[in-house]
């Protein structure tokens, strides 16, 4: 990765307001004229995750992709939709220029007690800085495949 390319964490952090953030994607997280899907949904899933109890996580996400984030200024809203016992479900939009280009839905739900007992150990990742770095296909974008 380019040490002058934000990290994801970074990327996805956008300038909270009033009724929303704002922000928009660095050059090195774009693939040709728009931003790559996992980071478009980051910021969606950031912003809905804001309105939810952070004992919440996320049990399912679904994002819609309309149009393609480019480059420039853009703005995510988020709504909670319907808040349980415990189980919150939010929404977020992405717009750019006046136009929805995607939107993010999550159903965040607390852990609770289960009768089902795993009795393998869990899987060892490596920390994110022991992966490789991510590789680009540059000319992937630029023909059009």
């Amino acid at each position: 990765m380019p040490t002058d390319m934000p990290s994801f964490d970074q990327a996805i952090t956008w300038t909270p307001e009033e009724t929303g953030w704002t922000g928009e994607v660095d050059p090195g997280w774009m693939q040709g004229r728009a931003a790559f899907g996992g980071i478009v949904a980051a910021v969606g899933l950031r912003a809905c995750r804001s309105l939810v109890p952070p004992d919440r996580r996320p049990r399912s996400v679904t994002t819609s992709f309309f149009a393609p984030l480019g480059a420039g200024p853009a703005r995510v809203e988020a709504r909670l939709l319907r808040e349980g016992r415990s189980l919150s479900f939010a929404e977020a939009g992405i717009v750019q220029g006046g136009r929805l280009c995607a939107r993010v839905q999550a159903a965040c739900g607390a852990d609770r007690p289960s009768i089902l007992a795993l009795d393998r150990p869990p899987v060892v990742v490596p920390a994110p800085e022991d992966f490789s770095d991510f590789w680009r296909m540059d000319r992937m974008t630029d023909a059009g495949l």
